[in-house]
C-alpha cells in the first residue's frame, strides 16, 4: 500500500501504476493538486505573499507562519534590512521535496507587499517626527 510519503514531490497530472498485492488488476492513480490559500507551487519551489507594515519594511520583520507540513516557520530580517514593495526573498530548502529524493528540497520564495498607513491616519506630530529622520536614498 502507498502512504502519503510515496506521493511527496509528485507533479500535478502524474500517473502512477499501483499493483495491489494479491488483488487482480492494476490501479492507475492521477495526482490532482488542489490550490492552497497561502502557497503556489512552481516545481519544488513554494511561492507565498507576505503583508508587512511600513515600519517592518524599514526596520526589520519578525513573523511566523504555518508551513505545509504543519511546522511553525519563522521569518526574520535584520534590523535596517529595508524591504521594497514587491521584493522577493529566497529561503533555501523550505520548498517541497524533490520527487524520489526527500533529502533535497526546493526553495521558499516570499514576495512582500507593504501596507501603507491609511490616508490621514498620521497625526501632525507623527508627520513632524518622520520629517526629522534623514532617510538615505
Amino acid at each position: 500500500p502507498h502512504d502519503k510519503h510515496d506521493w511527496r514531490g509528485r507533479r500535478n497530472g502524474t500517473l502512477s501504476l499501483m499493483q495491489p498485492g494479491n488483488l487482480a488488476g492494476d490501479v492507475i492513480m492521477i495526482v490532482d493538486i488542489k490550490p492552497h490559500d497561502d502557497f503556489v507551487r512552481v516545481g519544488a519551489d513554494l511561492h507565498m505573499k507576505k503583508k508587512i507594515t511600513l515600519l517592518e519594511a524599514l526596520a526589520g520583520v519578525k513573523s511566523t507562519f504555518v508551513h505545509l507540513d504543519g511546522n511553525i516557520t519563522n521569518i526574520e530580517t535584520a534590523e535596517g534590512d529595508v524591504i521594497g514593495f514587491g521584493e522577493k526573498r529566497i529561503v533555501p530548502g523550505l520548498g517541497l521535496p524533490f520527487f524520489g529524493d526527500d533529502s533535497r528540497h526546493g526553495n521558499l520564495i516570499i514576495e512582500f507587499t507593504i501596507e501603507m498607513p491609511k490616508k490621514h491616519s498620521l497625526s501632525t506630530g507623527q508627520i513632524y517626527q518622520l520629517k526629522q529622520v534623514p532617510f538615505p536614498c
